[in-house]
């Protein structure tokens, strides 16, 4: 027996799972591209829960769409229970998006309290709906009920448009500046704004539900609004979750899963075109009814034998008009599937029942647990007062017979659908049905399945027996097997039929969906994508600085007059700078002749500083001896041998000085050693030729760069020589000390001094330290006053160099 029919209601649900399904891939694949060490946000974590659960209850409301009627009641209950969880995580979410603000602290607890109440009523409600449902009770869910749905989306969209508001004017948040940045955090603004717009799909959905719960809407309405509201629905979280949570490579996707929500809708909106029209086209066997009599006789076995006999209806007039539903006690022990029966109950339906008066509910869900009698099943409307007495449910009884007659209307039917059927028991246990007046179109329902004729047939209940699906009208008489009642279910033929039609669809649906997916995949990338990275990779090498590569055009549409202008534009820009480096070659030409000038002027500056500090100090020295030395060849011979022999040293010395100059090479000797030894060296030199006393201190004496030694050097030398021409100062000091990165050398004289703001006229010897100070960036500082002596100060630190 086929348990599966397919129909516009199964379809719907269908075209949501194919998108569920997508969307529970693409999270799949997003997690597994997340870095394992990463921490997932909060929010992330609740938005994919919440799709979870809306995602467990797409899979269930469609099995309850698709499943045949007696086990839709089956999956009925976890339905709403995961849709209330679903509703729970995305407030949560829109809570904790995009950042949970600390002034909602207090606020965010009593929400999770009035959820877990609300969540805890629905699970306790499922479970209660499972007990009755063992017992053979079918518990439909209360319309009120829905009420804390629509409060929770109501509060939702609160939710989101007060984040929307706080976002666009910048508020404080909670969470601190260097808190990690999420992937919608260079415009929360938009992110808020967009969870607003998602808000609006699941509140106009549960408005639409309260709608038809209280019979505001049809019920068609409903599910077509709630197809295309939960299509919407899920390609606007699609999209959302696309454009805040995945930071690469969705472009395509969005653009693909966009034209795969349109093609599902498309589906959608045929399937419940056509179905109304199909509906329509129905024929049941129903109608050919009219005028037969069908009796069922027990048997020794305890099932019943069914077979067609010549028409015979007890006239209405022969009978008591009743109420809508009653109990009546039988004239004779009844016997019915190996038990006795003393009483019934008659609902005005066209059933009957023997332990209660028999509900829809029920009904549907296997034909209920009870032993029941279905003459014709149909949902006829109680009849008002004034109506003719020959409508409603008319009785008479007798010790041979009970007659049971219906005469109605149905009460979701149009005008026409009347109906006059009876039924006869007696006791043997025969049961007989007679139809008189049946409507001659019947309009099937898909929401209304009792809106014409469902069953017809007897059954022992689901709880004492099986009941075999049989059709009355073909193949009798009937022979059933022991305590198996036999049933005839309209419904289910129709569903059949439907199943028919729709089957083709279905498959059209499975196969076109992933077909959709990778044409419009492959389109967008060969189409859209493809040019878009190429101009992308164009923009990133003309940024490095290529602009002689022209980009390909694909296709002449706007990407590809895009990158045609940004073709022309590089080219401009090449051109330009090609111009631009035509005219830095000119200049670079004139610089290179100015550095020329300037490097020769800075060579003879040096040149001119070291012949002072060096060649032109020896000279001097050799000038005082010669000068000294005709009266002292007077006095004393063997001195003036003497000095002759140092004046020749010194001569050779200017010699060889002179020769470095020329051959511009650096001495290693002002290098290699120390500056503390090269100072001990210059001050013993200084000693032995003018016969001066000179006091030399030092301190720690770290290694110094070789400009900054050699500046140092020259600077000291410069110093003792400017003493020695000028001071005739009788004692002279020297303290110097160097650490890592720092220096200072002070000189120190007793001599005549002079006025610092007076310089004489050519003395070079003070301008050539101060250049040789600045050139290694440090600061020399000279303080003198005539009679008072002099005190140089060199200091070298190597930050403010």
């Amino acid at each position: 027996m086929t348990i599966f029919f397919w129909n516009p209601i199964s379809l719907t649900y269908l075209t949501q799972l194919v998108l569920v399904l997508v969307i529970a891939a693409l999270l799949v694949k997003t997690q597994l591209r997340r870095d394992s060490h990463a921490e997932t946000p909060r929010s992330t974590i609740l938005l994919a829960s919440s799709f979870g659960f809306y995602g467990s209850y797409s899979v269930l409301s469609f099995l309850r769409a698709i499943l045949r009627t007696d086990l839709q009641a089956w999956v009925e209950p976890p339905i709403s229970v995961l849709s209330s969880i679903a509703i729970v995580l995305f407030v949560q979410f829109a809570h904790h998006f995009p950042e949970p603000f600390a002034r909602e602290r207090v606020e965010r607890r009593i929400v999770t309290a009035l959820s877990i109440v609300f969540v805890a009523v629905e699970v306790g409600f499922a479970i209660y709906r499972y007990q009755e449902l063992g017992l053979g009770h079918v518990e439909y869910r209360p319309a009120f009920m829905d009420l804390p749905a629509f409060a929770a989306m109501g509060w939702l969209f609160v939710l989101a448009f007060r984040r929307a508001l706080r976002a666009a004017t910048d508020r404080d948040r909670s969470c601190p500046p260097d808190a990690p940045k999420r992937e919608w955090s260079n415009n929360p603004a938009a992110a808020a704004r967009a969870v607003l717009l998602f808000a609006i799909v699941p509140l106009l959905l549960v408005i639409v539900t309260l709608l038809q719960a209280y019979h505001l809407i049809g019920v068609e309405t409903r599910e077509v609004a709630a197809a295309l509201l939960n299509l919407a629905g899920l390609l606007g979280f699609l999209l959302l979750y696309l454009n805040y949570f995945v930071t690469e490579g969705s472009f395509s996707i969005k653009l693909s899963s966009t034209a795969l929500a349109l093609v599902l809708g498309g589906f959608t909106s045929v399937a419940w075109i056509i179905g109304f029209d199909f509906s329509g086209a129905y024929k049941g066997d129903t109608s050919r009814l009219r005028y037969q009599t069908h009796v069922f006789r027990p048997t020794a076995e305890g099932g019943y034998n069914v077979s067609r006999v010549d028409y015979a209806f007890v006239p209405v007039e022969a009978q008591v008009r009743q109420p809508g539903a009653f109990r009546i006690e039988l004239p004779f022990d009844f016997p019915f599937f190996s038990k006795v029966h003393r009483e019934a109950f008659i609902r005005e339906d066209g059933m009957v029942g023997f332990d209660s008066v028999p509900t829809w509910p029920d009904t549907v869900f296997r034909n209920g647990a009870q032993p029941a009698i279905f003459p014709l099943a149909v949902d006829l409307a109680e009849p008002a007062s004034n109506v003719s007495a020959e409508e409603g449910i008319h009785l008479s009884t007798s010790p041979e017979e009970v007659v049971v007659t219906w005469s109605g209307w149905s009460r979701a039917g149009e005008t026409g659908d009347h109906y006059v059927f009876q039924m006869i028991l007696r006791p043997s246990g025969e049961i007989q049905f007679s139809y008189q007046e049946l409507p001659r179109i019947l309009l099937n329902d898909l929401f209304m399945p009792n809106r014409v004729p469902m069953l017809m047939g007897v059954t022992p209940g689901f709880s004492n027996g099986e009941t075999r699906l049989v059709h009355f009208q073909r193949g009798q008489p009937l022979h059933g097997p022991p305590g198996t009642g036999l049933i005839e279910n309209f419904r289910l033929d129709y569903l059949a039929y439907l199943n028919g039609i729709y089957t083709p669809l279905a498959w059209l649906i499975l196969v076109t969906s992933p077909a959709t997916l990778l044409v419009f995949q492959a389109l967008f990338r060969t189409n859209l994508v493809r040019p878009l990275d190429a101009l992308l990779a164009g923009v990133g090498r003309f940024r490095e600085g290529t602009l002689s590569r022209r980009l390909p055009i694909h296709f002449p549409d706007e990407i590809g007059y895009l990158t045609r202008s940004f073709n022309e534009m590089a080219e401009k820009q090449n051109d330009l700078l090609n111009g631009l480096e035509d005219r830095v070659t000119e200049r670079t030409a004139e610089v290179t002749i100015l550095a020329d000038r300037n490097a020769r002027l800075e060579e003879r500056s040096r040149i001119s500083s070291d012949l002072h500090d060096a060649v032109s100090q020896t000279l001097f020295s050799a000038v005082l001896i010669a000068e000294t030395l005709p009266e002292q060849w007077k006095r004393d011979r063997t001195k003036a041998e003497a000095l002759l022999t140092d004046l020749a040293r010194l001569n050779r010395s200017a010699l060889d000085e002179m020769r470095d100059l020329l051959s511009r090479v650096r001495s290693r000797d002002l290098i290699d050693p120390v500056l503390g030894t090269l100072l001990r060296g210059l001050v013993a030199r200084f000693e032995e030729r003018h016969a001066l006393g000179i006091s030399l201190t030092v301190g720690s004496d770290a290694r110094l760069d070789e400009d900054v030694q050699i500046a140092f050097f020259r600077i000291a030398q410069e110093g003792l020589n400017n003493v020695m021409k000028h001071a005739s100062s009788s004692t002279v000091r020297l303290f110097y000390e160097a650490l890592e990165g720092q220096a200072i050398l002070t000189i120190e004289d007793d001599g005549n001094g002079f006025d610092t703001a007076h310089l004489r006229e050519g003395s070079m010897g003070l301008q050539i330290m101060a250049e040789r100070a600045r050139k290694i960036g440090a600061v020399l500082e000279t303080t003198s006053s005539p009679g008072h002596g002099t005190q140089i100060t060199l200091i070298w630190n190597q930050n403010d160099a």
